[in-house]
């Protein structure tokens, strides 16, 4: 038992491996995307009913820019700089309706679920497969009360 714990803690330290670290970047500049898209939504939307999903999603979304930006900095990985407030205009004016809206915002969370399920069976490490399990979690969590 002691070698199998051993052998744990081993992994647990072991470095980010390539998919892990090629994952964990493309979902930071995704959700650094995704939360200028949906800041747009919030600063357009006319149904009142779809400020609560957006602002959640706004909320989600930072909460992974930050756990993958943690996990790559602390491999001394380079963080994306990808898309920004500054990339957001947010005088543009509507783009679209918001059964638009609503309508992206369960494909995207049904993708998420998807995605976030790929990347969990593509990892090794336990503090990476832990994020894309709480990721996976939370996202049904989201879709579920929002569908």
């Amino acid at each position: 038992m002691e070698a199998q714990g051993a052998a744990q803690a081993t992994h647990h330290n072991a470095p980010l491996t390539s998919a892990e670290s090629a994952r964990l970047w493309q979902g930071n500049v995704h959700y650094k995307m995704l939360r200028c898209v949906f800041k747009h939504f919030l600063n357009t939307h006319a149904d009142q009913d779809l400020r609560l999903p957006i602002e959640e999603a706004i909320s989600m979304f930072e909460t992974r820019i930050n756990q993958t930006s943690a996990m790559l900095r602390e491999e001394r990985r380079p963080i994306p700089i990808a898309f920004a407030d500054r990339d957001l205009e947010l005088a543009a004016s509507r783009l679209f309706t918001d059964l638009y809206y609503y309508h992206y915002i369960l494909h995207l969370a049904r993708a998420g679920i998807q995605l976030n399920s790929m990347n969990l069976a593509h990892t090794t490490r336990a503090d990476v497969r832990n994020y894309y399990t709480e990721s996976v979690a939370s996202t049904m969590k989201y879709y579920n009360r929002h569908a």
